[in-house]
Protein backbone atom coordinates (compact mmCIF):
# COMPACT_ATOMS: atom_id res chain seq x y z
CA UNK A 1 0.00 0.00 0.00
CA UNK A 2 1.19 3.58 -0.77
CA UNK A 3 1.35 5.09 2.50
CA UNK A 4 3.43 8.56 1.93
CA UNK A 5 4.18 10.18 -1.11
CA UNK A 6 6.40 13.39 -1.09
CA UNK A 7 6.61 15.62 -4.15
CA UNK A 8 9.36 18.88 -4.64
CA UNK A 9 9.38 20.81 -7.83
CA UNK A 10 6.87 19.32 -10.09
CA UNK A 11 5.00 21.22 -12.26
CA UNK A 12 2.90 24.28 -9.80
CA UNK A 13 3.98 21.75 -6.91
CA UNK A 14 7.13 23.44 -4.89
CA UNK A 15 6.95 20.93 -2.02
CA UNK A 16 3.98 18.50 -1.04
CA UNK A 17 4.29 15.71 1.77
CA UNK A 18 0.89 13.24 1.45
CA UNK A 19 -0.24 10.69 3.98
CA UNK A 20 -2.34 7.72 2.33
CA UNK A 21 -4.44 5.86 5.17
CA UNK A 22 -5.63 2.61 5.03
CA UNK A 23 -8.37 1.33 2.63
CA UNK A 24 -9.76 3.86 -0.05
CA UNK A 25 -8.21 7.10 -0.83
CA UNK A 26 -9.38 9.67 -2.76
CA UNK A 27 -7.71 13.04 -4.97
CA UNK A 28 -10.48 15.38 -5.26
CA UNK A 29 -10.82 19.15 -5.78
CA UNK A 30 -11.87 21.75 -8.40
CA UNK A 31 -9.71 22.10 -11.12
CA UNK A 32 -6.96 22.99 -11.54
CA UNK A 33 -6.00 21.86 -7.73
CA UNK A 34 -3.31 19.76 -8.88
CA UNK A 35 -4.96 15.86 -8.80
CA UNK A 36 -3.34 14.89 -12.01
CA UNK A 37 -0.08 16.54 -10.99
CA UNK A 38 -0.24 13.98 -7.74
CA UNK A 39 -0.91 11.29 -10.50
CA UNK A 40 2.09 12.01 -12.75
CA UNK A 41 4.26 12.39 -10.17
CA UNK A 42 3.13 8.82 -8.72
CA UNK A 43 3.53 6.94 -12.11
CA UNK A 44 7.16 8.96 -12.49
CA UNK A 45 8.25 7.32 -8.82
CA UNK A 46 7.16 4.14 -10.34
CA UNK A 47 8.92 4.17 -13.64
CA UNK A 48 6.72 5.55 -16.41
CA UNK A 49 7.75 7.77 -19.35
CA UNK A 50 8.16 11.54 -17.96
CA UNK A 51 9.19 14.64 -19.53
CA UNK A 52 11.30 17.40 -18.24
CA UNK A 53 8.97 19.89 -18.46
CA UNK A 54 7.15 18.38 -15.45
CA UNK A 55 10.32 20.41 -13.91
CA UNK A 56 8.92 23.18 -12.25
CA UNK A 57 9.72 26.65 -13.54
CA UNK A 58 12.99 27.73 -11.69
CA UNK A 59 14.47 24.20 -10.70
CA UNK A 60 17.04 21.94 -11.69
CA UNK A 61 15.47 18.97 -11.05
CA UNK A 62 11.90 17.27 -9.17
CA UNK A 63 11.88 14.69 -6.90
CA UNK A 64 9.06 12.76 -6.05
CA UNK A 65 9.83 9.69 -2.99
CA UNK A 66 6.63 6.93 -2.02
CA UNK A 67 6.63 4.93 1.23
CA UNK A 68 5.23 1.71 0.61
CA UNK A 69 3.95 -0.57 3.60
CA UNK A 70 2.43 -3.79 4.08
CA UNK A 71 4.47 -5.52 1.13
CA UNK A 72 4.12 -9.10 0.60
CA UNK A 73 7.29 -11.73 0.59
CA UNK A 74 7.12 -11.43 -3.60
CA UNK A 75 8.48 -8.10 -2.90
CA UNK A 76 11.40 -8.93 -1.46
CA UNK A 77 11.79 -11.87 -3.48
CA UNK A 78 11.76 -9.47 -6.81
CA UNK A 79 14.06 -7.42 -4.67
CA UNK A 80 16.71 -9.92 -4.35
CA UNK A 81 15.95 -11.42 -8.20
CA UNK A 82 17.32 -7.38 -9.05
CA UNK A 83 20.03 -7.63 -6.45
CA UNK A 84 19.04 -5.42 -4.09
CA UNK A 85 18.03 -5.43 -0.35
CA UNK A 86 14.75 -7.27 0.96
CA UNK A 87 12.48 -4.65 2.61
CA UNK A 88 12.59 -3.51 6.10
CA UNK A 89 9.67 -5.13 7.71
CA UNK A 90 7.42 -5.17 4.47
CA UNK A 91 8.10 -0.61 3.82
CA UNK A 92 10.09 0.25 0.79
CA UNK A 93 11.56 3.51 0.10
CA UNK A 94 11.29 4.33 -3.97
CA UNK A 95 12.78 7.80 -5.05
CA UNK A 96 13.03 9.26 -8.43
CA UNK A 97 14.64 12.22 -9.66
CA UNK A 98 14.65 14.35 -12.63
CA UNK A 99 17.07 16.80 -13.79
CA UNK A 100 16.45 19.54 -15.76
CA UNK A 101 19.49 18.40 -18.47
CA UNK A 102 17.47 14.72 -18.60
CA UNK A 103 18.77 12.96 -16.23
CA UNK A 104 17.36 10.71 -13.77
CA UNK A 105 18.19 9.15 -10.27
CA UNK A 106 16.50 6.27 -8.92
CA UNK A 107 16.85 4.92 -5.64
CA UNK A 108 14.64 1.91 -4.66
CA UNK A 109 15.27 1.48 -0.36
CA UNK A 110 18.40 3.82 -0.91
CA UNK A 111 19.99 1.87 -3.41
CA UNK A 112 20.30 3.58 -7.05
CA UNK A 113 18.47 1.94 -9.91
CA UNK A 114 17.62 2.20 -13.59
CA UNK A 115 14.17 3.91 -14.54
CA UNK A 116 13.23 -0.16 -15.76
CA UNK A 117 13.92 -1.76 -12.45
CA UNK A 118 11.24 1.09 -11.23
CA UNK A 119 9.14 -0.27 -13.81
CA UNK A 120 9.87 -3.76 -13.10
CA UNK A 121 9.26 -3.04 -9.28
CA UNK A 122 5.72 -1.59 -10.10
CA UNK A 123 4.92 -4.27 -12.79
CA UNK A 124 5.28 -7.45 -11.30
CA UNK A 125 4.64 -6.88 -8.02
CA UNK A 126 1.13 -4.81 -8.03
CA UNK A 127 2.46 -2.16 -5.73
CA UNK A 128 0.54 -0.24 -7.69
CA UNK A 129 -2.54 -0.19 -10.35
CA UNK A 130 -2.47 3.67 -10.66
CA UNK A 131 -1.90 4.69 -14.13
CA UNK A 132 -4.16 8.05 -15.47
CA UNK A 133 -5.76 6.47 -18.23
CA UNK A 134 -6.57 3.50 -16.30
CA UNK A 135 -7.76 5.29 -13.42
CA UNK A 136 -9.93 7.75 -15.14
CA UNK A 137 -11.45 4.43 -16.82
CA UNK A 138 -12.47 2.91 -14.14
CA UNK A 139 -13.87 6.34 -12.56
CA UNK A 140 -15.83 6.92 -15.63
CA UNK A 141 -17.35 3.35 -15.88
CA UNK A 142 -17.90 3.89 -12.35
CA UNK A 143 -19.96 7.05 -12.58
CA UNK A 144 -21.60 5.91 -15.10
CA UNK A 145 -22.61 2.53 -13.83
CA UNK A 146 -24.45 4.69 -10.70
CA UNK A 147 -26.32 6.76 -12.78
CA UNK A 148 -24.32 9.82 -13.99
CA UNK A 149 -25.50 10.66 -17.29
CA UNK A 150 -22.62 9.82 -19.84
CA UNK A 151 -22.56 13.16 -21.08
CA UNK A 152 -21.31 14.54 -17.52
CA UNK A 153 -19.35 11.99 -16.68
CA UNK A 154 -17.35 12.94 -20.06
CA UNK A 155 -17.43 16.67 -19.20
CA UNK A 156 -15.60 15.47 -16.06
CA UNK A 157 -12.49 13.82 -17.88
CA UNK A 158 -11.45 16.59 -20.44
CA UNK A 159 -12.58 16.84 -23.80
CA UNK A 160 -9.21 15.50 -25.12
CA UNK A 161 -10.23 11.91 -23.28
CA UNK A 162 -13.62 11.90 -24.26
CA UNK A 163 -13.93 9.85 -27.33
CA UNK A 164 -11.37 7.06 -25.75
CA UNK A 165 -12.40 6.51 -22.13
CA UNK A 166 -16.58 6.67 -23.83
CA UNK A 167 -15.72 4.03 -25.24
CA UNK A 168 -15.16 1.95 -22.00
CA UNK A 169 -18.24 3.56 -20.44
CA UNK A 170 -20.43 3.30 -23.88
CA UNK A 171 -20.36 -0.18 -25.65
CA UNK A 172 -22.40 0.75 -28.92
CA UNK A 173 -20.19 2.57 -31.16
CA UNK A 174 -22.81 4.58 -32.61
CA UNK A 175 -23.69 5.50 -28.83
CA UNK A 176 -20.45 6.62 -28.26
CA UNK A 177 -20.09 8.71 -31.79
CA UNK A 178 -23.61 10.24 -30.83
CA UNK A 179 -22.52 11.20 -27.53
CA UNK A 180 -19.29 12.31 -28.32
CA UNK A 181 -20.71 14.56 -30.86
CA UNK A 182 -23.01 16.21 -28.74
CA UNK A 183 -20.60 16.84 -25.94
CA UNK A 184 -18.15 18.81 -28.62
CA UNK A 185 -20.46 20.60 -30.27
Amino acid sequence: MLSELNIQNIAVIESADIAFGPGFNVLSGETGAGKSIIVDALSAVLGERTSRELIRTGADSARVSAVFTGLSAEIDDLLRDMDLEPTDGGELLVTRTIFAEGRNNCRIGGTPVTVAMLKRLEKRSGVSNIHPHRFRRTMATSLNQHGMPVEEVAMLLGHEEIKTTMKYVVKDKAMVKHHYQQIVA
